[in-house]
């Protein structure tokens, strides 16, 4: 949904979902950051899924997961993008999942390598031109088999294009808005400390 000029019951209703998209951006990013990448776009459009949704879908995977029958198949989930209907570059989307990823794989694995140590129990892969920036962190929800929390983390992936990034300031603050609020929404058993950003 756009957020541009017209008139009437149209913008009127327009308006009004975009209002509501963006305050479930917020919930997810924090409202300051959302305000700050607004600031660098222009016209927007603005797609999001209620947070009530998101965290029953994720809560549902979670607590369907056995190690035993483990397929690896994993559901995303977009719970905001913003992007910028003038530019091709000017966007922003973050996604939630389950990680294929064990907590062993991006700690100890063949390919550890690629994933950095940000704090105890959260490792952060560097920018894919596809899939973006990726956290994975040990969560650990009620109601799931044993070893959920370790064998199949939460992963968090931002995707940031054609924002005024303060050198990567910005980027990092949304990750780790969106890594620490995706645990509470999810209501991860373990304390983590999430850096101010990633």
């Amino acid at each position: 949904m756009a957020c541009s000029g017209g008139s009437g019951a149209d913008q009127g209703a327009a308006n009004a979902a975009v209002q509501a998209a963006l305050k479930t951006c917020a919930a997810f990013f924090g409202e300051d950051n959302v305000a700050t990448v607004r600031s660098g776009l222009g016209e927007i459009d603005v797609a999001s899924r209620s947070v009530d949704s998101t965290k029953d879908e994720l809560l549902k995977d979670a607590r369907a997961w056995r190690a035993e029958s483990d397929d690896l198949k994993r559901t995303s989930y977009r719970p905001c993008q913003l992007r910028d209907v003038r530019q091709s570059e000017g966007n922003l989307a973050g996604t939630v999942k389950w990680s294929q990823f064990t907590m062993e794989f991006v700690s100890k694995g063949a390919d550890a390598s690629e994933w950095h140590k940000a704090s105890d129990g959260v490792y952060v892969k560097e920018q894919s031109l596809v899939d973006g920036r990726a956290v994975v962190m040990v969560c650990t929800v009620p109601g799931t088999a044993p070893g959920q929390g370790k064998q199949l983390p939460l992963e968090v992936r931002l995707r940031a294009e054609g924002l005024d990034d303060d050198g990567g300031g910005l980027s990092g603050r949304l990750l780790a808005s969106l890594a620490r609020n995706t645990r509470s929404l999810v209501g991860c058993q373990e304390t983590l400390a999430i850096p101010d950003t990633l």
